[in-house]
């Protein structure tokens, strides 16, 4: 079955890569990532990369290419052998002038292509360096950032991310009634 890219939403994270060699594209981007995706499947794993349409593509100065794949597992949970899951991945490749962006929704693969990236010891990823976060923040923000970190619903307390907020608490509790869109 191919299926269009048209039908996909890339929703994770993204790599911003800076082309640091001549002759990186695209299609040499996508290339090296099809042959880290053959050449690195963990145990017990099988992969099978899908026909898709159109692998690259471009929308008028932006280049686009993308890989779908699929990886059969035994199930975490299971010891034994018989029973196996699916699950679908994409990787998607953007580049605009010396920029790249690669999203990809396998978190584990994303991290190994990353890390080869940063090593360089494999010569299709020669030429391309990730972005720092502080490249990333001048580029997009300008200026100092502080980030917050929410990793799940929890009462308030000095030791969590919105204790900063403290001035608001003093000023206007959450539980004031002159502001009612503070309350979560």
């Amino acid at each position: 079955m191919s299926i269009p890219h048209q039908h996909c939403a890339p929703f994770l994270s993204t790599t911003l890569i800076k082309l640091s060699k001549s002759g990186a594209n695209v299609a040499s981007v996508r290339d090296a990532i099809l042959e880290e995706l053959k050449s690195s499947p963990g145990s017990g794993v099988r992969r099978r990369i899908s026909k898709v349409d159109n692998p690259t593509w471009r929308q008028g100065d932006t280049r686009i290419g993308w890989i779908l794949y699929s990886e059969t597992r035994p199930p975490a949970w299971y010891l034994g052998e018989d029973l196996k899951e699916e699950r679908h991945h994409i990787v998607v490749v953007i580049q605009k002038s010396g920029l790249i962006s690669i999203t990809f929704s396998d978190p584990a693969f994303r991290k190994s292509v990353v890390a080869e990236i940063r090593k360089q010891r494999k010569s299709r990823f020669s030429g391309l360096e990730p972005l720092t976060a502080k490249q990333i923040n001048d580029a997009f923000v300008g200026g100092r950032v502080r980030t917050l970190w929410l990793s799940g619903a929890h009462r308030r307390s000095v030791t969590k991310a919105d204790s900063d907020f403290s001035w608001l608490r003093a000023r206007d509790s959450p539980r004031s009634p002159r502001r009612p869109e503070l309350l979560f």
